[in-house]
């Protein structure tokens, strides 16, 4: 049942017709949502214009209709939140995460992040160059190892050796 709490208050309607024009709307919205009887609405309705008669003057009025139809509109509200904005948040999460996966596979990948040589690796990309040109024209690729330099030298001497004798 509505119970309207009336408040004299002289700043919330100029006149006593806008409380009633106000509280009619607030008890149709309750009819057309709670399905209440068409007889409890009259009834509301002559008790609302009894107490607004007795206090004659203007009237500020909340009601316990408008109290109970807020929650069903923060309720609808809350629905299109979570249907819309929350799928979006989502989504765009979703995509962040990606992101971020794909730059710790670079990182790891790569090993630039932790690296202290300079240039990001760049010799290395270079020799893999060199190596790669080398076979494109048939040449002889010899594989190399970083800690063997005494090694190496000694193959480019015997091989320095052999075109000497071959001359």
């Amino acid at each position: 049942m509505l119970v309207a709490q009336i408040m004299l208050k002289n700043s919330y309607f100029n006149r006593v017709d806008d409380a009633i024009d106000i509280m009619e709307y607030i008890v149709d919205v309750r009819e057309e949502k709670l399905g209440t009887t068409h007889f409890d609405v009259v009834d509301e309705k002559r008790r609302l214009d009894v107490l607004l008669k007795e206090t004659g003057q203007g009237v500020g009025l909340m009601s316990n209709a408008l109290a109970c139809s807020l929650p069903s509109l923060l309720h609808r509200w809350w629905q299109l939140s979570l249907l819309c904005m929350h799928t979006r948040d989502l989504l765009e999460s979703m995509e962040l995460v990606g992101d971020g996966l794909e730059a710790w596979d670079n990182m790891i990948d790569n090993k630039t992040t932790f690296t202290t040589k300079k240039d990001h690796r760049r010799g290395e990309r270079e020799a893999q160059w060199a190596t790669a040109q080398r076979t494109l024209h048939g040449l002889k690729v010899t594989e190399t190892k970083s800690n063997s330099s005494h090694h190496e030298h000694s193959e480019i001497a015997e091989q320095a050796k052999r075109r000497a004798e071959a001359a």
